[in-house]
């Protein structure tokens, strides 16, 4: 017998039980076997409850630890880095690079603008155009948005001790 018609049946009990008619001023007169038996319903429909809440509860337990066993793979699977300490390449940036690029790559993946690293490096925002040019054409990057998105996989980082450091970001 299913659940639900377990607890139909049993309703069913208490509504011929209901069913008498009230006086006023009076109980209702159950007899004693009418009065256990429903007692003994009540029992079982709560036994029957007790044990679905307590599947169901299994039930989500298992769920809910799968879900972490899953998200502890994806972490696992594509956890990040830790920063490295300071703001050098990885070693294939620094094969290819300049030290000068370097240092502009940093700036660009800070997010400074053209004058801003100009005027950090102590040299005219043409000189920094002319880099850019040259990072975008080693690195096969069409943007400065692809270049700070390189430096960033790469661990390009801001040195500590850099002047650079004191700059503003570019508003956005």
């Amino acid at each position: 017998m299913s659940n639900g018609s377990m607890m139909a049946s049993r309703v069913d009990v208490f509504d011929s039980l209901d069913s008498r008619p009230l006086q006023l001023g009076r109980a209702p007169e159950f007899s004693r076997a009418d009065l256990q038996q429903a007692t003994v319903e009540v029992r079982n429909a709560l036994e029957d409850v007790v044990v679905a809440t307590a599947i169901a509860a299994q039930r989500a337990r298992t769920y809910a630890e799968l879900l972490d066993q899953a998200l502890a793979a994806l972490h696992d699977t594509y956890s990040i880095a830790p920063e490295p300490e300071a703001a050098q390449a990885s070693p294939l940036l620094a094969d290819v690079l300049s030290p000068r690029e370097q240092e502009v790559l940093t700036l660009v993946a800070e997010g400074r603008s053209n004058k801003a690293i100009a005027e950090a490096l102590f040299v005219s925002p043409n000189t920094i155009k002319t880099h850019i040019a040259s990072l975008m054409n080693k690195l096969d990057a069409e943007s400065r948005a692809q270049l700070a998105a390189i430096a960033t996989r790469q661990g390009v980082r801001p040195n500590e001790t850099s002047p650079l450091r004191d700059l503003e970001p570019l508003a956005s």
